[in-house]
């Protein structure tokens, strides 16, 4: 931990402290509701929930506890949250209050970074504008903080871009334009950020988006998969484009993943270590403790954290929410109550992540990924429980755990 220095210093060493009262509200709140507090965590995250605990426990045994501590208490106060919404009076209309909530802040939030560093942010032009090294150079420049990687940047881009995605395909007239703008300055930013992790995601996510939308995306969809199979079989794509994704890495660099593969390997070292770190692992942050890095992989990430036991409670949690995806997709309960394209928009927005989840930390730990992750789990899980024998779908509040 650091002493503050200076004004803007002391008021983001205030900003850290927002989660710890929230955290202590809502453990408040959870003590007066006795042995309902289970109930209130909707499917999987009760598990993510115990993943959460089984990190706070287990990093007492790291050197900067309270640190690592710190970060899993954060990680429990967005749980928190959700857990408070979970027992509101109408559950479904608050997750999807808050998880348009968190879409619009997000996108304030890529706004005023491109503002704040748009002197700064791309460095040449054509096909090789990028924003990958910008990173290095703004430290310090932005608001007294250091600059958000690029791979931080496309995570932002993603997720308007995504929803803008989704509202372009039924707008009509100019009202396509309105949308076609965001999802086009959404691409052009991930593009040059260069953050394949993202990339990747991103176009998973629309390929989700338009196989389940319609019948007619689908179909659009799977004419544009097939163009660029044959533009890649043809040598088609222009070289700077190539050059440009794959950041003009060698066939040894990309099997590395850019230094990812070291990292997975010395926090394994760090994990194998004796079997009660196999078990319950080290704790919030111990890779940056242990290994002296970003380990750059969720489930890696929660190895570290929970050990096979905390790492296996967070992989069935996103499993679970899968599935739960998957089941209100099948039953139509969605469409039934009028929030077809809204299940679909937060579906792809769970794959970005999904995917993102091999290169980057999302879920595992307290960051805006989390943020971002934890309205979508809730909204599937409280969708799912209007689902009534025979896949009939209930219409009034259904509060069953």
């Amino acid at each position: 931990m650091y002493a503050p220095q200076g004004t803007l210093g002391w008021l983001h060493a205030i900003r850290a402290t927002f989660p710890l009262f929230i955290a202590a509200g809502c453990a408040a709140f959870a003590m007066s509701r006795g042995s309902a507090v289970a109930r209130m965590y909707p499917g999987p995250l009760k598990l993510w929930f115990a993943y959460g605990i089984i990190g706070l426990l287990a990093g007492a045994a790291l050197p900067r506890p309270i640190e690592s501590g710190y970060w899993a208490i954060a990680y429990l106060a967005g749980l928190g949250v959700i857990a408070l919404i979970s027992a509101s009076q109408d559950p479904l209309a608050e997750c999807v209050a808050l998880n348009k909530l968190t879409w619009i802040v997000t996108t304030a939030f890529i706004l005023a970074l491109v503002v704040l560093a748009r002197d700064t942010l791309v460095e040449g032009s054509g096909w090789q504008m990028s924003g990958y090294g910008g990173y290095g150079k703004m430290q310090g420049e932005v608001a007294g903080m250091s600059m958000s990687r690029s791979s931080g940047m496309a995570r932002f881009a993603a997720v308007p871009g995504i929803v803008a995605f989704t509202l372009l395909w039924e707008a009509k007239g100019l009202r396509k334009l309105l949308w076609a703008v965001p999802f086009a300055g959404s691409m052009f930013l991930i593009y040059i950020m260069q953050s394949r992790g993202a990339i990747f995601g991103f176009a998973g996510s629309l390929v989700f988006v338009a196989w389940f939308l319609s019948r007619r995306t689908r179909v659009v969809g799977i004419i544009a998969i097939a163009v660029l199979v044959m533009a890649l079989a043809l040598n088609a794509i222009p070289e700077e484009i190539i050059s440009h994704l794959t950041r003009g890495a060698d066939a040894e660099q990309l099997q590395s993943m850019t230094g990812r593969t070291r990292a997975w390997a010395n926090a394994w070292e760090e994990i194998a270590k004796s079997p009660l770190s196999l078990l319950w692992g080290w704790g919030h942050w111990a890779d940056r403790m242990l290994i002296g890095e970003h380990v750059h992989n969720t489930y890696m990430y929660a190895l570290m954290t929970g050990g096979f036991v905390g790492a296996g409670l967070f992989v069935a949690g996103l499993v679970w929410a899968w599935w739960l995806m998957f089941r209100a997709m099948k039953t139509r309960v969605a469409e039934a109550l009028g929030q077809k394209r809204f299940l679909i928009q937060a579906g792809g927005i769970l794959a970005f992540f999904t995917i993102r989840s091999i290169p980057e930390v999302c879920g595992a730990n307290f960051a805006v990924d989390l943020l971002v992750m934890l309205p979508i789990l809730a909204y599937v899980s409280i969708l799912c429980r209007r689902i009534g024998a025979g896949g009939q779908v209930q219409s009034a509040n259904v509060h069953a755990a």
